[in-house]
């Protein structure tokens, strides 16, 4: 008789278009296909976790607001209902807590307070070391039994002695379908040079209107993970070049990867170092060659001048010599694209799957 599959608590703060809740999203559906009994303890909004079947969902009050002392409270009050929510509802349970990133701290006291096995997934190194970030690494340093990494980057910047392992993200099969039987059939050439982004000023957003400003010939596209209301005020306080066209939150990506030739990440080094890229990867899965910033976990999946270029992005005379090249020579852009595809077959959904389940069970 097959061996009872284990209970999976899963923990996420904030359900949205981005990358963590995407990557966790695949791990819940992978865990289920092997039959686990997953649930999921995360906040109402809409997101990469919304409707996922065969999940028992518990839900928390967590919202962003424009106030950061408001949303301050909604952070504090969140992990409250986090701990009371995983100490008296899973106190008897035979549970595995699974934290989504380092936000989540208040699952992980509950659970070491349980005795329960505690895994972390980190997906995120800050720059910065306020009192939030010291009460993040604090906790997860003391309550975590073992840690997955999304990257080297990340897994070298965490001094632990803690049981770990770094497995990359990866795309879900339905995303690698659908964008090989694109490539099968593709017939138009592409024309836009692409960005996926936060509305973050750390994510060079302003540095892509200088771009736009600098190369008007060429037509830029830029995806936020923003509201369409949102949007209209970004829009209103800043000028938008005429070659560059901003769109609010997509749920649907592919349309945009489909007419893109190049891919940006123009995250500034001294603010921000990204710890993997899942709209690197993306990319790279339609063969589109990626321009990365030259430090942290995308280096990892781009080598430079190979697949792709590393380009500080506060030096735009380099960034626009290095669109130039790809654009003005066909065979170079071909051999990136092709390298660039083949690169994104390491990033495997079911390796991904079967590392994590490995992981979790031994």
């Amino acid at each position: 008789m097959a061996a009872k599959k284990k209970h999976i608590v899963c923990f996420h703060l904030f359900n949205n278009y981005t990358g963590s809740p995407k990557v966790l999203s695949q791990v819940i559906k992978g865990l289920i296909d092997k039959g686990y009994r997953v649930d999921l303890v995360t906040n109402k909004t809409e997101g990469f976790l919304s409707n996922i079947k065969g999940v028992n969902y518990k839900y928390i009050y967590y919202s962003w607001n424009k106030n950061k002392l408001i949303t301050l409270l909604y952070f504090i009050w969140a992990q409250v209902h986090l701990f009371i929510i995983s100490f008296f509802e899973y106190k008897k349970s035979k549970s595995i807590f699974y934290i989504n990133t380092l936000l989540p701290f208040g699952a992980a006291i509950a659970g070491k307070i349980l005795k329960k096995e505690v895994i972390y997934h980190v997906h995120e190194h800050y720059l910065t070391n306020g009192l939030l970030y010291r009460i993040y690494s604090f906790t997860f340093i003391k309550c975590a039994n073992r840690v997955i990494f999304v990257s080297n980057y990340i897994s070298n910047n965490y001094n632990i002695k803690i049981d770990s392992i770094v497995i990359y993200n990866s795309l879900d099969l339905e995303y690698e379908i659908k964008a090989k039987e694109y490539l099968k059939k593709r017939v138009k050439k592409q024309e836009t040079i692409l960005m996926i982004s936060s509305l973050k000023t750390y994510k060079g957003i302003y540095q892509l209107i200088k771009l736009s400003d600098l190369t008007p010939h060429i037509s830029f596209e830029l995806v936020l993970s923003c509201t369409p209301k949102e949007l209209d005020l970004f829009s209103k306080s800043n000028r938008i070049p005429s070659n560059l066209k901003v769109y609010s939150c997509q749920k649907d990506l592919h349309k945009f990867y489909q007419r893109s030739i190049i891919c940006l990440n123009l995250s500034l080094p001294n603010m921000c170092v990204e710890t993997f890229g899942l709209t690197i990867l993306e990319a790279m899965t339609y063969g589109i060659p990626v321009i990365i910033p030259p430090v942290g976990g995308p280096i990892e999946l781009v080598d430079d001048g190979f697949n792709g270029f590393h380009v500080d992005s506060r030096d735009l005379i380099l960034l626009k010599k290095r669109i130039d090249l790809l654009l003005e020579n066909n065979e170079l852009y071909m051999e990136f694209s092709e390298r660039a595809l083949i690169k994104s077959k390491e990033f495997n959904y079911k390796d991904m799957i079967n590392k994590v389940e490995n992981f979790l069970t031994k």
